[in-house]
Parts: structure tokens; C-alpha cells; sequence
């Protein structure tokens, strides 16, 4: 037993409690009288010594287990105080580096509102300040460039689409960026706008810049976009440019950060001005075709296209303005393995030659389990070159076809 305690001794504070209890619930028994002489009995050992004696030493014991234990709980007080410190002063780091982060981007915004000709470094600078002659109603302050007034409303708007991005990005978690300038709605966008970018730490690792931000979504591949155009990423003191694109597709540098799975109908309310012009659709089916007939027919079409694979249209969400809408489609090989699914909000089915094209709108494709890609642009398109389009035209099919709903067939060419 007493091996035993001296284990828990040694291995914590914690054991220590353990073999204090141990010591004073079990009591010793009686033992025999020794059969030896009274000399002897303090080099026998615990069990043989007599009753008085072998109490005292249990007694003894128990003090010194006590003081111990006293010892340990009070380095363990200590040590939680000192780590409670340590947090406050931690939490009170991070508030001040958050404070001066933001008067560098006050500073740097408000540096970037002066004329370069007037900025100090050079000998025209120099000049002007000697060589200037004070006039009256003119001053430093009076020709410098001015912002243009920003309404109320579209200030106050503002605001309140950069709390909205702040609660997605809560409520979403997403993790490793912060959203610290927003700036102001101009259209479809918003800009400038500034994001921190931390590591798996929670420490500042980067930081993202770009002039505008706007939205793109999909309800039916439930993802949400956010596109960063005209900007940069900020990494170890350096700057990288967006990725540019073609000259001919004539759109500014952008960066896409997908969020995902995310239901866009959410947010629908809370930017719709960063959806486009129409906002976030969500409009509805509109009663003028029967969407299991379409589905048959398009799938009875889709089978005859057997050159590098196969597409299968799974899902029907509806009709809309001649667009198929709540679109899921698959793609599978020559042997008939699944190699990736399409999700749409809108499919548009339109003639391209003698041929037909499947033109796919605000979705995602998806590979293996899970790998979500958003449709660049918002948009992907699937030629069929060897599709037969009067044989499409005539199994009555939306786009390429009046509803049956209207009583009207629409003849070939016509």
C-alpha cells in the first residue's frame, strides 16, 4: 500500500487527492504480538510493529501527504492565474492590432485622395512651397481633388450590405478571412473592399484588396461566389495581381472565392443589388408545360448523343420563360461511369448549326464526391454538333418550341 501511494505521489497533483483519500478510509489492523523482544520491534516492519506505533507512523504519513497535496493545489492555482492573464493580455493584443489595422486603412485612404504632383519627395514640391505666392480663397487644402457627395441612402445602404456580409461569413463559418472595408454600393458592386486573411492560428498571414465585389449564385448546386475584381493578394510584403484574363473577353482581373454548400435564397434579401440587375431570381415554374413529358422527351433525345458519352437530365425543377429551371444533369462516359453532374438554375435549349446547344446558367459542376466548380462567368455550355435540331424542334421541347398549353405548333424554320 505504501508503494502504491508513493506512485500516486509522484505522478500529480490530481493522485495526490487519490492517496489521501486511500489513507484515511482504510485503518490498519490489530497485529499480533511480535515474538521477539521489544529492542527489535522499530526495525520490523509496519505490519509487524505494534499497535501504537504503526498509528503514529500512518498518522505521520497522512501529514506529510497533506502537505503535499497543499502544495500541489496551490501551484495549480498559480499556474490557472497565470494562464488567465495570459489570455487577457492576449485578447487585449489582438483588440489593439485590429485598432491599428484600421488606422493604417484610414490613412491609406485618405493618402490616396491626394494628387501625386503634390506629394513630398521631389524638387517640383519643393519648388511650389519657396516659390508660391499665397492668393486669397486659395489654399493646399482647396486644390486638392475632391470625392463627389455620397447619398444618404446609398451610404446607409452600404453599411448595411457590409453587416450582411459580416453575419454570412458567421453564420456560414467561414474561416481565415475577415471582412474590414466594404466601401461603397456603385451598381452591381461594391468597393472598395479590404479582407484580412489569417492562418489556422487565427494569426494575420495576408490580406485581400479589390476594387469591387459582387455575388454570384446558384440555388440548384447551392453555392455562393464571391467575385474580387481589379485587385490583389497581399503575401510577405508582396503583391499578386489577380489572374488576368483574355483581352478579348474584355472583363477586369478577378479572384472567386466559393462558399459552399450555402443556400443563396438566404442571402437573396440581404445583397440582392450584387446579383445583377434582376437580383437573385427566384421565380417559379409557369404552368405551361407538363414537366414530366419534358423530362422524357429531353432524356429520349439526350440517349441519341453517344459520341465521348451521354447526358441524362435527373432533375426538373420547371419551366420559366422557355428555360428549363432546378436543372441536375449527369454526364456519364462510353461505359456508362458516371464522370461529373451539372447543376443549374436555368438551362436554355437554342439551335447552334444543324446541331444543339445546352447553355447552363448560374450553377456549378461537380466532380467526384464533392468537388464543386462554379460555371465561369455564370454560364456553361454543352454542344451536341451531331444532334439533329429539326428532330428536337419536333419533340416539342421549351426554347425550341411553342408550349402545348397555347394550342400552337410552330412549323419547322417557322
Amino acid at each position: 500500500m505504501a508503494r502504491d501511494i508513493e506512485r500516486w505521489i509522484r505522478r500529480g497533483p490530481v493522485c495526490l487527492v487519490v492517496a489521501a483519500i486511500a489513507l484515511t478510509s482504510c485503518t490498519p489492523k490489530e497485529p499480533a504480538a511480535p515474538a521477539v523482544g521489544p529492542g527489535t520491534n522499530a526495525r520490523l516492519p509496519l505490519g509487524q510493529r505494534g499497535p501504537g506505533e504503526a498509528g503514529r507512523d500512518v498518522s505521520q504519513r497522512e501529514v506529510e501527504l497533506e502537505v503535499q497535496l497543499s502544495v500541489a493545489l496551490g501551484s495549480v492555482q498559480a499556474a490557472q492565474a497565470k494562464l488567465d492573464g495570459l489570455r487577457n493580455e492576449l485578447a487585449a493584443s489582438e483588440e489593439k492590432r485590429v485598432a491599428r489595422e484600421r488606422e493604417w486603412l484610414e490613412y491609406s485612404s485618405l493618402l490616396g485622395k491626394v494628387s501625386p504632383e503634390r506629394l513630398p519627395g521631389g524638387e517640383p514640391f519643393k519648388v511650389e512651397l519657396r516659390e508660391s505666392a499665397p492668393v486669397q480663397g486659395d489654399s493646399a487644402a482647396a486644390r486638392l481633388p475632391v470625392d463627389p457627395p455620397v447619398d444618404p441612402l446609398i451610404e446607409a445602404r452600404s453599411r448595411a450590405i457590409a453587416r450582411a456580409i459580416a453575419t454570412l461569413f458567421t453564420l456560414e463559418q467561414v474561416r481565415g478571412m475577415d471582412l474590414l472595408e466594404c466601401g461603397t454600393l456603385d451598381g452591381n458592386s461594391i468597393g472598395p473592399v479590404v479582407f484580412r486573411l489569417l492562418d489556422g492560428q487565427g494569426r494575420l498571414c495576408g490580406g485581400l484588396y479589390a476594387n469591387h465585389l459582387r455575388m454570384e449564385a446558384s440555388r440548384a448546386a447551392r453555392t455562393l461566389t464571391l467575385v474580387l475584381e481589379d485587385g490583389y493578394e497581399s503575401r510577405a510584403g508582396q503583391k499578386l495581381p489577380f489572374e488576368a484574363t483574355a483581352p478579348e473577353e474584355k472583363r477586369p482581373n478577378a479572384r472567386r472565392l466559393v462558399l459552399g454548400p450555402v443556400d443563396p435564397t438566404t442571402w437573396a434579401d440581404d445583397f440582392h443589388e450584387l446579383f445583377g440587375e434582376r437580383g437573385l431570381d427566384l421565380s417559379g415554374d409557369d404552368g405551361l408545360w407538363d414537366l414530366a413529358l419534358v423530362k422524357q422527351r429531353l432524356n429520349e433525345q439526350l440517349k441519341l448523343q453517344t459520341a465521348g458519352g451521354t447526358y441524362r437530365l435527373r432533375e426538373l425543377g420547371g419551366v420559366q420563360d422557355s428555360a428549363l429551371i432546378g436543372v441536375h444533369l449527369e454526364r456519364a462516359d462510353e461505359s456508362g461511369t458516371l464522370e461529373r453532374r451539372f447543376f443549374a438554375d436555368r438551362m436554355r435549349l437554342t439551335r447552334s448549326g444543324t446541331g444543339v446547344e445546352l447553355v447552363l446558367e448560374n450553377g456549378a459542376q461537380v466532380r467526384g464526391d464533392d468537388e464543386r466548380v462554379p460555371f465561369l462567368d455564370g454560364r456553361y455550355r454543352i454542344l451536341l454538333p451531331l444532334a439533329d435540331s429539326e428532330a428536337w424542334t419536333r419533340a416539342g421541347l421549351p426554347g425550341l418550341s411553342l408550349p402545348p398549353a397555347l394550342g400552337i405548333d410552330r412549323q419547322p424554320g417557322g
